[in-house]
């Protein structure tokens, strides 16, 4: 397991004066040799990402609604029912297949990455940015996310 981000325990950790540099601790007890210099550019980075990830989640308040904020932040995921397809909704989140329930019974799971030019997958993004993406995808061109998404061994039926 890979220290944890932002997790820099001094208790954890011995410093060699001489040249600055830190062995830390991750939680699975393996030790990194990182010098000052890099601890302070992880910190910034994830002050960065949580930074990314509250903007986030103002921009899906703001086009998604407070009752489906709530509902992300309760669940993970947000529900959307098909514009196309009486019966079927879709259950979305950020890192794992979109579920796709007709009525009560789970019929397909779809692998749908969001991609930057072929370079920056889903990983990179913020998951309240993920999770819209794959709403407004669904939402506005439901039928292209069908055609290209890979299914999950279960062929969704002819709408």
């Amino acid at each position: 397991m890979p220290p944890v981000w932002g997790n820099f325990n001094t208790a954890n950790s011995t410093t060699d004066d001489t040249a600055n540099h830190y062995f830390v601790g991750s939680s699975a007890g393996a030790w990194t040799f990182c010098t000052v210099e890099i601890l302070e550019i992880e910190q910034q980075v994830e002050e960065a990402r949580q930074q990314a990830v509250e903007a986030a989640e103002v921009l899906l308040r703001e086009h998604l609604g407070e009752a489906r904020l709530e509902e992300y932040r309760r669940t993970g995921a947000i529900s959307v029912f098909s514009p196309s397809r009486a019966g079927r909704r879709y259950v979305v989140d950020a890192y794992s297949r979109i579920k796709v329930y007709e009525g009560e019974r789970l019929v397909d799971q779809l692998c749908v990455n969001l991609v930057d030019g072929g370079m920056v997958d889903s990983f990179w993004l913020p998951a309240p940015d993920v999770v819209l993406g794959k709403v407004w995808l669904l939402e506005h061109v439901e039928d292209r996310v069908l055609a290209v998404a890979n299914h999950n061994g279960m062929p969704i039926p002819p709408g």
